[in-house]
């Protein structure tokens, strides 16, 4: 169902994100630790869009982006018994639209901080691109954003425990595993180890551009100042 490339995304996304808050309440001391966390989410952000045109089948945007109607009729049967068909294996229409919804905070989080200054702890790498003004107001919606990032993990957490007691379908047992043990995948056979392989090495590959980008962007950087530098 899920592929490996994926889940580890998920995983190494969780203590990425996770980091950075921690770094984040410590101070100054883990002001660095904190900058590496967010190019750590930032590469995974990367990873995850690539992910989704070039991965596999349930990993792909292709596959759980549903329209609006379908949406709509998947909410109205959510409490129903039965699960609701071809919703089964990967994302399901709610699922996927929280996967967007969260690559959007990320991104939100991830491009205001490359710009933040709060004259005290963290001074982002692109801070000096931009005027006070701007610098400001990225400052804000970057602390303002957290809040709705955590609302976003928070509600996922919920569906998270819903899908497990109310629904029987254990998706932390899944992302670990890549596998729904209660989905009927129709007769499919097992993916051939070859072909697995394949798409670990497909895995390592789109995350090394990742990690590429990122350190192209930091190292593309200009130089920071040190001068006066007020609001």
């Amino acid at each position: 169902m899920w592929d490996l490339p994926l889940r580890l995304a998920h995983w190494a996304l969780v203590l990425a994100l996770g980091g950075s808050w921690l770094t984040a309440e410590l101070g100054v001391e883990y002001r660095e630790y904190h900058f590496w966390c967010g190019y750590a989410v930032l590469s995974i952000v990367l990873f995850r869009l690539m992910w989704g045109l070039v991965g596999t089948r349930y990993a792909r945007f292709t596959q759980f982006l549903a329209s609006p109607p379908t949406v709509v009729r998947y909410t109205r049967g959510l409490f129903a018994k039965s699960t609701a068909p071809g919703h089964g294996a990967g994302h399901n229409p709610l699922g996927g639209l929280a996967v967007i919804a969260l690559l959007v905070l990320l991104g939100v989080q991830i491009g205001t901080g490359l710009f933040t200054d709060d004259d005290i702890l963290y001074t982002g790498p692109y801070q000096p691109a931009v005027d006070a003004a701007t610098v400001k107001w990225l400052s804000g919606l970057h602390h303002s954003n957290f809040d709705y990032l955590l609302a976003m993990v928070g509600l996922h957490l919920l569906a998270v425990a819903f899908y497990q007691f109310r629904r029987g379908q254990r998706l932390t047992r899944a992302m670990v595993t890549g596998r729904k043990p209660m989905v009927e995948f129709g007769g499919e056979a097992p993916i051939p180890l070859a072909t697995r392989y394949a798409v670990w090495l497909r895995g390592a590959l789109v995350f090394g551009i990742a990690i590429a980008l990122v350190v192209a962007l930091v190292y593309l950087a200009p130089e920071p100042v040190y001068d006066d530098y007020y609001y």
